[in-house]
């Protein structure tokens, strides 16, 4: 899938060079981040690139065979879960993740769930930095909404997978002596520079659901200007976007059993008066989570 998608990017740059001559030699083995802002081929090849991480091979090491993308983290937390028999029957790639074992920091298997998400959070960075946030191009401001949909969807993923909650077992102390409850992830954007990322605390719950409700705020402005609909069904579009509404504020619901915050209750108010434009019903907000 990489292979396919670094031979899209290449023909798109390319493309522009069977149609007429150009002044200035580009890069043969990459591209850099202006010859992709420049190439509306390349942008929607980025564009492609989201939907299609999510079924990647070999993020981490293809010859593990629980690496393989987004379903199979989904599989992860379903066996973590109890939510999904894990019987050992000889050949069992999940059964660390059954057992709770061998699924600490240094292994290869806890690695790989990290991995898949912050690349595909580079991978929305690279959609919306490589565009203007005030293009004219109805074409391209679609291309922002998929963008901003893609991110708010991995960051509540991220923030739900990773955010330490208080329990009887383990403490929130962790081994380098930092309290770290009610922490999710370090929030990278297209605008976090070298240097911030170097010095990038975990975001707390308020910081990240805040984060999260920008990226979808922004995703429904940008579609509710297109009237063709989108690209393809792997693709969102506003009905997805208020689909993850009902699932942020269900996650910020479940949350606040937990820990007192504030939330803007008129945001949620008017986010459930337009959803009900899409036939979506009321959004829970009580203990909705999934």
């Amino acid at each position: 899938m990489k292979a396919i998608y670094k031979s899209i990017l290449a023909a798109a740059l390319v493309a522009p060079a069977l149609t007429g001559c150009i002044d200035e030699t580009f890069p043969t083995d990459g591209v850099t981040q202006g010859q992709l802002s420049a190439n509306d081929n390349a942008v929607e090849a980025l564009v492609w690139a989201m939907p299609a991480w999510l079924n990647n091979l070999g993020t981490v090491d293809s010859n593990e065979h629980y690496d393989w993308g987004y379903g199979s983290i989904m599989h992860i937390r379903d066996v973590m879960t109890g939510d999904f028999v894990c019987p050992t029957v000889g050949y069992n790639w999940y059964q660390r993740w059954g057992t709770v074992i061998n699924v600490g920091e240094s292994y290869l298997s806890t690695q790989f769930i990290w991995n898949w998400y912050t690349q595909q959070v580079l991978t929305t960075n690279k959609v919306i930095g490589g565009i203007e946030a005030d293009t004219d191009s109805p074409t391209r401001r679609s291309f922002l909404g998929y963008g901003h949909a893609f991110r708010a969807f991995v960051y509540m993923d991220m923030a739900r997978f990773y955010e330490f909650l208080p329990n009887n077992a383990v403490s929130s102390v962790n081994a380098d002596g930092n309290d770290v409850k009610y922490l999710t992830v370090p929030i990278v954007t297209e605008l976090t520079t070298e240097e911030e990322a170097g010095n990038n605390p975990r975001a707390d719950h308020p910081t990240m659901f805040n984060f999260i409700l920008s990226d979808l705020q922004k995703a429904e402005g940008y579609f509710s200007e297109n009237s063709d609909g989108r690209l393809s069904k792997a693709l969102p579009d506003l009905s997805v976007v208020y689909g993850l509404y009902d699932a942020l504020f269900g996650y910020m619901a479940r949350q606040r059993q937990l820990h007192d915050e504030s939330v803007d209750l008129g945001v949620v108010v008017q986010v459930i008066d337009q959803s009900q434009q899409f036939g979506l019903g009321d959004i829970g907000l009580t203990t909705y989570y999934r």
